[in-house]
């Protein structure tokens, strides 16, 4: 599901102009860009938590050519699924 699908299924759902579901599901990744370029940690209770890691450099090597290359330390976002999602995810399983 991509997030012209997700405006569509909440607008339908909602009864709301896609338009305006469109807005504030922009304003929404906004906020939670804007919190994790912050490093603060985004929550929604149920669903997961947003936090970012920071991965070091290192040497490695061009699988091409060989060459010896360095690979820059940086930051990316890291996604925890929350529990009731798990169980959602998992329910059949469980029985």
């Amino acid at each position: 599901m991509n997030k012209s699908e997700i405006i569509k299924q909440v607008a339908a759902e909602t009864k709301l102009p896609a338009t305006t579901v469109s807005r504030v599901l922009e304003s929404i990744f906004g906020t939670m860009e804007k919190a994790l370029i912050s490093r603060d940690k985004v929550v929604i209770s149920g669903f997961g938590t947003w936090t970012t890691s920071d991965r070091r450099g290192f040497s490695g090597n061009n699988p091409r050519t060989g060459e010896s290359i360095e690979v820059p330390a940086r930051t990316i976002p890291v996604f925890r699924a929350g529990k009731k999602l798990k169980g959602l995810l998992n329910v059949d399983k469980l029985k």
